[in-house]
């Protein structure tokens, strides 16, 4: 609600420590410095099967994202088993939305 309140499409959800776990549907990757990270499993990103995926092809690596990393990152894009979608903006900062996946 709080999201849709703000004007966005989707929410980032935090874990206790303050940490990106995931979004509402999907999982999250980020691109910082040119690599793509997604949160781990214990951080509290549920392991979701495209996720499985991309981590086992190598295109993306697991890194905890505290808010430095994700203010870091240029492009995001939330992926699930139905759907992969740019990140537009992360609090209302824009990112790239003109990469290609994978880069």
């Amino acid at each position: 609600m709080e999201a849709a309140a703000a004007g966005a499409d989707d929410a980032l959800l935090l874990n206790t420590r303050g940490n990106l776990a995931e979004a509402t549907a999907a999982n999250i990757f980020i691109r910082v410095d040119g690599k793509w990270i997604t949160p781990p499993v214990a951080d509290g990103a549920l392991p979701g099967i495209a996720r499985v995926l991309l981590l086992e092809s190598g295109v993306a690596t697991e890194a905890g994202i505290s808010s430095q990393i994700l203010q870091r990152s240029d492009a995001a894009l939330l992926v699930n088993s139905l759907s992969t979608r740019k990140v537009a903006a992360i609090d209302g900062r824009g990112l790239n939305l003109n990469l290609v996946w994978p880069n």
